[in-house]
């Protein structure tokens, strides 16, 4: 064994301290959740009794069933809900229904005064064999196994020697499904009791299966065609030919097929549908999927069905249209998630799915809409309406959802992004466009469920003891930090768009006066509006909110408003950027430098905007209806202004860094002499480095700015004490080309 102790890199210890200081949790890009991204509201018990909230694309199928079944009028009955909520328990917590009944087992064999041989019967061992090949051991041989235990128990006694025996004997049927070879069982002597000679003959071998089924006498006769069936999928198992495999498994269908056909083998119907319906899903996918669906749509269905379901609708993640299951939740499911949708519907749901999709809804569709009474298609009305103009009727059609949304935080902040672009006066936008975070979550918790404001302090026992304290410290910050974060109204995507792309700096100034903001987001529209007026030249503007703005440097700024004077303002406000963040933004002071590229701004695009506050892919974002939809509060005039300044920015707008890097750069050659020249320069360079993890030759961030500061510093400059503290700094930390 190599024992020898290895120096960490730089680089390396840069991640340990990311990930175990109290300082290091907050690099984890927290963000608000506004509208969950993969699911409807919690609880989802709500959900299950028909409040929808509003059904998107994006969440997972196990929803989509549920919609269409309301959207259709066919709403799932008491049990269907509670059957429901089991398989979505065992889905979002990993605990699958098919691998409850070996604990059953383990459990009523642990009661018994006879020893038990853990090592040999690993449970997960067993279920990971249940996941992958419907072996011979399923749930319901584990149920029955300990029915028939507690029975003999009773009957026999539990430290009887015919206890013993039976034990032996199921013990070692059950090893061999750990193990996937046969296990010597001896047969029963005749002193025996019937039953259990009966119980030994069920549990020798599956080839004893077809003369139990003859034998009058077992009480396992009505198992044992559903046992041969099962015999033959473990037969299956053993084949290393696909061809072979898939011929075995066709011949287990067929048993199960037959015990299903027979009235009098009743009791064992539904384990046989169960692996039918797995043998189907390798021979005959598509039918097993629209066999299923019929039954999800009648309402008789299993767990265990709706679990097969989910599992098999991702055989058509890529598939063309034509090769889609044809049963209606099916095609239902399918079409809504990838916008494929008839131009005519013909029944609610379908009428859900193409609104949700198109752009422009016919007059008969919003009225058909309107009429359904279903407060999810009500929405879509007036999204309709408000992108027709049509204000006053989609102000009237947004009423009553908004009332109905009022314990669903998710959908109400959904249908709030919509009542905010009604607003029929400014001031009214302002009132109603921050948002309320409902949810603290972060870049690796995409199912949404724990809350990063609620510390998982279940995850200490993972770490060494030497670190438990420092890591419990640490997160008990970052939930602090994440619920401070989370207490207050932020910029949701719907916000976001419309400050950035259209509204124009002399609307966006109006709001940063405005009282009808809180005071957070006034300060924040502040820096926006200094920083896009000094990219647009409105000195202006920039002069009226310069007494805002946190740097040491604003005094000489207001002696003398230059691009020169406004880049050393801007050098000491890492966090400014000439657009309205989404969120929490950059989460940081906006004069603190961030290790980890959120300094400054990249581009000047609503998408990269976007991406720097975003920790999710942009295909998962919400459909975006502010982006095209009218405004009322707006003119035709502001909205051209607003177009105009976007279009300038988005075209001449540099990374922030090189725009301050080029004025400061300009300003020193010009006047090279300059009090402070050299300083500036170091400034700028120190700067432009880049957190540990962007280094490499491939990084493209440093700009010929930055590297013009760097040149500039080591020739014009050279063993001043600002160079000088420049070759102080270590090659891993600033990029390596400035290093000359």
């Amino acid at each position: 064994m190599d024992t020898r102790i290895l120096r960490p890199n730089p680089f390396s210890l840069a991640l340990i301290l990311a990930l175990v200081s109290p300082a290091g949790i907050r690099h984890n890009y927290p963000r608000p959740v506004f509208v969950y991204t993969f699911h409807p509201d919690v609880p989802v018990s709500r959900f299950a009794a028909g409040q929808l909230g509003i059904p998107e694309p994006r969440h997972a199928r196990l929803y989509h069933f549920v919609s269409y079944r309301y959207l259709e009028g066919k709403p799932l009955s008491a049990e269907e809900q509670h059957r429901w909520l089991k398989v979505w328990d065992a889905r979002t917590t990993k605990r699958w229904p098919e691998w409850k009944g070996d604990q059953v087992w383990i459990n009523a064999r642990r009661k018994l005064p006879i020893p038990f041989e853990m090592e040999r019967f690993r449970p997960a061992d067993i279920r990971q064999r249940l996941f992958t090949s419907s072996s011979v051991c399923n749930e319901d041989s584990f149920a029955a196994a300990a029915r028939t235990l507690q029975d003999r128990a009773r009957r026999f006694g539990p430290a009887s020697a015919e206890m013993k025996f039976w034990v032996a004997g199921q013990d070692a049927v059950f090893v061999a499904c750990v193990h996937a070879e046969p296990q010597q069982i001896s047969p029963a002597p005749a002193s025996l009791p019937p039953l259990l000679r009966a119980d030994r003959e069920y549990q020798i071998a599956a080839a004893a299966f077809r003369r139990i089924a003859a034998d009058p006498a077992s009480p396992w006769r009505f198992w044992a065609p559903y046992q041969v069936g099962r015999a033959l999928l473990y037969k299956a198992r053993q084949t290393q030919s696909d061809e072979v495999y898939k011929t075995a498994v066709a011949h287990a269908e067929t048993q199960f097929r037959a015990v299903i056909a027979n009235p009098s083998l009743r009791q064992s119907h539904a384990a046989a549908e169960y692996l039918l319906l797995r043998c189907m899903l390798i021979t005959r996918h598509r039918d097993a999927i629209e066999r299923i669906g019929r039954r999800l749509l009648r309402g008789d269905w299993a767990e265990t069905d709706l679990s097969l379901y989910l599992n098999g609708m991702d055989e058509y993640s890529g598939t063309p249209q034509v090769q889609w299951p044809r049963d209606p939740i099916s095609r239902w499911i399918l079409a809504f998630q990838k916008g494929v949708v008839p131009p005519n519907p013909t029944s609610r749901a379908w009428l859900y799915a193409t609104l949700w999709h198109k752009s422009a809804g016919s007059v008969n569709q919003i009225e058909a809409a309107m009429a359904s009474g279903a407060i999810p298609l009500r929405y879509l009305a007036a999204r309709h309406l408000a992108s027709q103009g049509s204000f006053q009727q989609a102000r009237a059609a947004l009423a009553p959802v908004l009332a109905a949304f009022e314990h669903l935080p998710s959908a109400k902040n959904l249908a709030l992004q919509l009542h905010a672009q009604l607003s029929p006066t400014w001031d009214d936008f302002l009132q109603r466009a921050p948002r309320t975070v409902i949810f603290a979550s972060s870049e690796v918790d995409s199912d949404e469920w724990q809350s990063r404001a609620v510390p998982d302090l279940e995850r200490l026992r993972y770490q060494l003891p030497q670190f438990r304290e420092q890591i419990r410290q640490s997160m008990l910050t970052g939930s602090a930090e994440a619920a401070a974060l989370a207490a207050l109204p932020r910029w949701d995507e719907s916000a976001f768009a419309i400050l950035n792309q259209r509204c124009s700096l002399r609307i966006l100034l109006s709001a940063a006066n405005s009282d009808k903001l809180p005071g957070h987001l006034r300060d924040d529209l502040a820096l926006v509006v200094f920083t896009r007026a000094v990219l647009l030249n409105r000195w202006a503007e920039a002069r009226e909110v310069a007494p805002r703005i946190p740097s040491p440097k604003l005094a000489e700024f207001l002696k003398d408003q230059t691009e020169d004077t406004a880049a050393m303002v801007l050098l000491d406000l890492p966090g400014a950027r000439p657009f309205v963040s989404f969120g929490y933004g950059r989460n940081r002071p906006v004069s603190e430098h961030a290790e980890y590229l959120s300094n400054w701004w990249s581009r000047i695009g609503l998408t990269e905007a976007l991406d720097a506050d975003l920790a999710y892919p942009s295909h998962l974002r919400n459909g975006n209806p502010a982006m095209n939809a009218p405004l009322p509060f707006l003119t035709p005039e502001q909205l051209r202004e607003a177009d105009q300044e976007w279009d300038i920015l988005r075209k001449s707008g540099q990374m922030g860094l090189n725009w301050i890097a080029d004025k400061i750069v300009t300003a020193v050659r010009a006047n090279p002499t300059r009090p402070g020249a050299a300083e500036r320069l170091y400034r700028v360079v120190i700067a432009s480095r880049r957190g540990w993890w962007s280094h490499g030759s491939a990084d493209p961030l440093p700009e010929p700015a930055t590297e013009a500061a760097a040149q500039l510093l080591q020739t014009r400059y050279r063993n001043t004490k600002w160079d000088l503290e420049l070759k102080k700094l270590q090659d891993w930390e600033i990029p390596a080309r400035i290093i000359r």
